[in-house]
């Protein structure tokens, strides 16, 4: 799912975002989450980051009560956090909104797509296939 697809065309970044907003009342987001990181991530404080990540180029996902970022820094275009993804829409079968953001290390936070859903962001995340 390449979901940053729009922040590289336009040359944004040099992080890109994906904010999902997932509804905490029906469960607790950390609980379900945590298992899907644990064989590929590493917990480093308030973040978990990808096994294979350097120290520039790296995806780490940051879990709080009702919202989870994904972030890849320096344009890392790697599949890390496609198979999280995937994993991730199994369990949640609702997400309220979600965005891509591009931005960070001083550069301001543009806001590149916005929406609702799960089917809603496979959409956008597919949309540069049919738009090549």
């Amino acid at each position: 799912m390449e979901w940053f697809w729009e922040i590289q065309q336009a040359g944004g970044g040099p992080h890109y975002y994906l904010q999902l907003e997932i509804p905490s009342i029906q469960f607790d987001i950390t609980q379900q989450i945590t298992p899907l990181l644990s064989g590929d991530y590493i917990q480093q404080n308030d973040r978990w980051i990808h096994r294979n990540s350097g120290a520039t180029c790296q995806t780490s996902i940051r879990i709080e009560p009702s919202r989870l970022w994904i972030e890849r820094r320096w344009g890392n275009d790697g599949i890390e956090d496609d198979q999280f993804l995937f994993k991730l829409i199994e369990i949640t079968p609702r997400l309220w909104q979600w965005k891509v953001l591009g931005g960070g290390e001083g550069y301001e936070s543009i806001l590149f797509q916005e929406g609702s859903g799960i089917e809603q962001l496979i959409q956008y995340s597919v949309a540069k296939t049919f738009s090549d």
